[in-house]
């Protein structure tokens, strides 16, 4: 049952030798990074606080507070040709009159078919 198994899975068994060669590469990338630590700790501690410096600054950009549209002059004066269309226009219109924005009737249609008025609905716009 055993060699059954071993043998099914055959690619993943470590042999004696593999497992010595494995040992040996990792004592000889243990020994550079010993050797060569006081070289590498300065970039890899420079990369590090760059890092962490560079996800500070997306941060901090990620939550500034967008400019007024009146300060942005792009967008100023495309929200003032967007205002000067008919149906703003009329939506202003509308607002100054105090008419509502929306108005209408909540219903639900249950799953059998029937349908319940829930109530009516009227929607104004405020400054």
């Amino acid at each position: 049952m055993i060699k059954s198994v071993l043998s099914a899975f055959g690619s993943f068994v470590l042999s004696a030798l593999d497992f010595l060669l494995f040992l040996a590469i990792l004592l000889f990338v243990g020994l550079l990074v010993f050797i060569f630590w006081p070289i590498l700790k300065w970039p890899l501690l420079a990369f590090l606080i760059g890092a962490i410096a560079f996800f500070c600054y997306l941060i901090c950009k990620i939550k500034e507070k967008p400019k007024p549209l009146e300060q942005d002059e792009i967008l100023s004066s495309w929200a003032e040709q967007e205002l000067q269309r008919p149906i703003i226009q009329r939506i202003l219109q509308k607002q100054e009159e105090n008419k509502p924005f929306i108005s209408g009737t909540i219903t639900h249609i249950g799953n059998d078919g029937k349908e319940t008025r829930l109530g009516n609905i009227t929607i104004h716009l405020k400054e």
